[in-house]
């Protein structure tokens, strides 16, 4: 995002280890309610680590891996671009019970990029997706939104979030 002189500084949402260890359990135990998955699909690079805490945590031995990406650049509110998909390895998805686990969810457009290429694979029983926090604000910083693209959530925040696996900005 570019940002015209006097506008306000976005807000960033940084997370310690202990918290993000601690909402991706919590995650875990909210999606073990109602979902016990068959495979685990972790969204690289941030959804690499909640989804492998995940998938040990629900007992889940089967994972996958795919990269997307939607952002320009790495910097908070970073201007936006069509998604790039590529999966890390081969999918063995029909009749599959699929989490797809992310770090953090937006509009829901790396999501839904997964789920086009999860469809394009084959015919999974269910697919559910996760992350530890939903930004509800919206992808230029002007609004809020209502409801969350994620199907379970730990965490919900106003802001740009920062995990601690993430290189901190100068």
């Amino acid at each position: 995002m570019n940002r015209r002189h006097g506008d306000p500084e976005p807000r960033v949402r940084t997370y310690s280890w202990l918290e993000t260890i601690s909402l991706t359990e919590r995650l875990a135990d909210l999606i073990k309610v109602s979902f016990m998955p068959t495979a685990v699909i972790a969204v690289l690079r941030g959804g690499a680590f909640p989804a492998l805490v995940i998938a040990h945590r629900l007992g889940v031995r089967t994972m996958y891996a795919v990269q997307v990406t939607t952002t320009r650049t790495e910097e908070v509110r970073s201007a936006r671009r069509p998604p790039t998909v590529q999966a890390t390895s081969e999918w063995h998805v029909s009749g599959e019970k699929l989490l797809v686990v992310d770090d953090v969810v937006n509009t829901g457009q790396t999501l839904r990029s997964v789920l086009h290429e999860i469809n394009r694979r084959g015919r999974p029983a269910r697919v559910a997706t996760a992350c530890i926090a939903w930004d509800s604000v919206s992808a230029n910083d002007s609004a809020v939104q209502t409801g969350c693209p994620s199907d379970y959530h730990a965490d919900r925040v106003e802001a740009w979030v920062r995990f601690p696996w993430e290189a901190p900005q100068s």
